[in-house]
């Protein structure tokens, strides 16, 4: 399985409070893949196929359980691929983030929680 966290930068969450911490170290423990991604990272491939990709980096769990990813070595993915994409930003929605929520609903496969 690989879950997609639209998030702040994971590197300054605090782990003591942060919900989204929780979520993915419990996904790390029973072996999903995370990955991270900005919400300026996503965009359309427009062609025959019209994908939604973004860039993202893979998430891990340092010995101290502080979130770890490498910006400098992104990965290009068709976000259809991803089997649940978390959007767990905090204020301000500016214009990024209502632009990436348009692009995330052209996916073919759409969760929605409420």
């Amino acid at each position: 399985m690989k879950f997609l966290f639209q998030m702040d930068d994971p590197k300054k969450i605090n782990i003591n409070e942060d919900s989204t911490y929780m979520l993915i170290k419990e996904s790390l423990n029973r072996g999903i893949d995370c990955y991270y991604n900005d919400p300026r990272w996503v965009f359309s491939e427009i062609n025959k196929f019209n994908k939604i990709k973004s860039h993202v980096s893979r998430l891990s769990l340092k010995k101290n359980n502080q979130l770890s990813y490498q910006r400098k070595i992104l990965k290009e993915i068709d976000l259809e691929h991803m089997n649940a994409i978390f959007i767990r930003q905090d204020p301000p929605f500016d214009l990024n983030y209502i632009s990436n929520t348009y692009l995330l609903d052209h996916l073919k496969k759409t969760f929605n929680f409420k």
